[in-house]
């Protein structure tokens, strides 16, 4: 029986680090992760890269092999609006779905990203049709082919995220949403403490 491809669109935070972390130790499957370079004005892609290349370099050494793509998406001239990321990651992991079956000979027939249990309040999350739109934005990345269902996999609370991974991946994952350029910070940045995602790491942290 043939083993299944998951595409995992990975961006260096802990949701999408547990998701790579469970598919690595619980599944026998073939993983395919992308990650995008998406350059806004807040530049926390910069911090999320750096997250990135340490916590993929961190998985393979010590989980096992899995294949690995990047792309680069720069918005940083759009200061009025640049859209919700979850429609520009479906349309992107379309896009990398077909580059992996080209380059590597195998298609994925899933694809996932990383969310926790508290994202059930956000903005996107209450987007109309949003499965659709998301389905949608796939589809035309991959076109002609035959796009890679999209598949969530149960969502823990950002506390039991924190407890599933080791420390020190906590420690590598990158969250605040409008980081601040630091000498002395982790990745050249520090955190904001002030956004939705600093507030809800900070508390969680507390409870571990």
């Amino acid at each position: 029986m043939q083993l299944a491809c998951r595409l995992l669109m990975f961006s260096g935070g802990l949701d999408s680090t547990y998701v790579l972390k469970k598919f690595l130790t619980e599944t026998d499957g073939v993983i395919c992760v992308h990650h995008i370079h998406l350059a806004n004005p807040d530049r926390r892609g910069e911090a999320e890269t750096k997250a990135c290349q340490a916590i993929i370099d961190y998985c393979k050494a010590n989980y096992r092999t899995f294949f690995y793509s990047e792309s680069n998406i720069d918005r940083t001239g759009m200061t009025g609006f640049f859209g919700f990321d979850v429609m520009t990651v479906s349309f992107e992991a379309g896009i990398a779905a077909v580059n992996f079956k080209n380059t590597m000979g195998v298609m994925p027939t899933e694809w996932y990203f990383g969310e926790c249990l508290e994202d059930l309040d956000s903005p996107y999350q209450k987007m109309k049709n949003r499965a659709h739109c998301l389905r949608s934005a796939m589809q035309a990345g991959c076109w002609p082919e035959k796009p890679p269902q999209l598949k969530t996999i149960p969502w823990p609370t950002k506390l039991q995220t924190m407890q599933y991974l080791a420390p020190d991946l906590v420690d590598m994952c990158w969250t605040c949403r409008n980081p601040r350029s630091s000498i002395t910070g982790r990745y050249g940045f520090r955190e904001c403490g002030r956004c939705h995602t600093c507030k809800m790491v900070n508390s969680t942290r507390r409870d571990l």
